[in-house]
């Protein structure tokens, strides 16, 4: 190799360096100059799963109270208290009733009914036990079936177990009606007597799917979820607070889509005139049409009201009274709510206080001439000068 050749070699080493060299600057610098950004929410958001629980209580005669020396014809009531202390709302009631003992008391015979047979009412309040006596509304919850048919689970005459609900139930056996004869002291192969059945209860219920909580769209008390109709509301740690003087309105952004709605919560009341539950509310922008259910301590000494609003007016005269019968309603207590088609019913702590089973019949019994509503807006309200009213655990669905 000539020196001339040995140079132009160097120099294109050199060349190739070089160029390499600028091809690293160029994009080595150019990745690490690369921009990052993030963000994050200082406060963790808090995550926590509902609760669905059934407690029963027994209430006088319950099933601890064993039944001895029945007989042919027989009717023997026990009573209970069926309450859903959770906070999810539970689809119904089933029951399934595991027997065991003498098959002649749990199935029937082929030669006609001979075994235990079971039917189940509710009373709206708790029944009057010395009695068998409701001094509320009954309802029938499960029409005469034997124990064999209840080995099964089976629904009962209920389409919701609501959160906070409490059921009264009357559980009562029979024995029915039938002939034996005992000859020179021995009974017949298939008899009923001296046989024994030991009876195990079970009620269950299933969450209720979908929007079955309005809370899960997050928590009612976000201020961002009402309209402010008139007056003052505060907004903070599950809470809503209408305690400010006179007239209170807040209506939810999110109503159902629908004019049936049932609303549940916690209410503290300490002092005021009432308060009321708007529903089937509309034209909140002009004049709120639709009708309040309210606790009004005020009204004939205090009583659970309905009344009717059209275009900003209020009719006077309620469509429905209940009085209170010396209840206290101040304080905290649970209040639910439900208007479904042309019927509403209120629960007051579980009981249950108001019942209108056809709610256009009550409103033309009001004298104001006025249409029934057909919104979908649910609100509260209050309307004293010194009102104290704290809500917490609401629920719209």
């Amino acid at each position: 190799m000539s020196a001339t050749q040995s140079r132009r070699k160097r120099w294109n080493l050199l060349l190739l360096s070089f160029f390499s060299l600028l091809l690293f600057l160029l994009t080595g610098f150019g990745t690490y100059a690369t921009f990052n950004a993030s963000a994050y929410n200082v406060s963790p958001q808090s995550v926590a799963s509902g609760r669905l629980e059934l407690r029963l209580n027994e209430r006088g005669a319950g099933f601890t109270d064993s039944i001895h020396d029945m007989a042919p014809g027989d009717q023997i009531n026990r009573f209970v208290q069926l309450t859903n202390n959770g906070g999810l709302n539970g689809k119904g009631i089933e029951l399934m009733i595991e027997s065991r003992g003498d098959a002649v008391l749990i199935s029937n015979h082929q030669n006609g009914p001979r075994a235990l047979h079971v039917e189940i009412a509710e009373c709206s309040q708790p029944w009057v036990v010395a009695s068998a006596t409701c001094e509320g509304t009954v309802s029938e919850l499960l029409t005469t079936l034997e124990l064999n048919q209840l080995s099964n689970w089976t629904a009962l005459n209920v389409e919701q177990m609501a959160a906070g609900t409490r059921r009264h139930l009357k559980i009562r056996l029979l024995l029915p009606d039938q002939d034996e004869t005992t000859v020179n002291g021995e009974s017949p192969a298939t008899s009923v007597q001296g046989a024994t059945a030991r009876l195990k209860y079970i009620f269950r219920t299933t969450q209720q799917l979908g929007n079955a909580n309005a809370s899960a769209n997050g928590s009612l008390s976000d201020a961002r979820k009402w309209s402010l109709n008139m007056g003052q509301a505060t907004f903070d740690n599950d809470e809503i607070n209408l305690s400010y003087p006179y007239e209170n309105r807040i209506y939810l952004k999110d109503s159902p889509t629908t004019s049936d709605a049932t609303v549940s919560g916690t209410f503290d009341f300490q002092a005021g005139w009432g308060y009321g539950i708007f529903l089937r509310a509309g034209n909140l922008d002009r004049a709120v049409t639709g009708l309040t259910f309210q606790v009004d301590p005020n009204h004939n000494s205090g009583a659970f009201i309905i009344k009717e609003h059209f275009w900003g007016n209020q009719c006077g005269t309620p469509i429905a009274v209940a009085a209170f019968n010396g209840l206290n309603v101040y304080g905290k207590h649970d209040l639910w709510v439900q208007i479904q088609g042309n019927t509403l019913m209120a629960k007051f702590d579980g009981d249950v206080v108001m019942r209108v089973n056809d709610l256009d019949a009550a409103i033309a019994s009001s004298g104001c001439n006025w249409p029934s509503p057909d919104g979908t807006i649910v609100g509260l309200r209050t309307w004293s000068a010194e009102t104290s009213l704290k809500v917490t655990k609401l629920r719209i669905q």
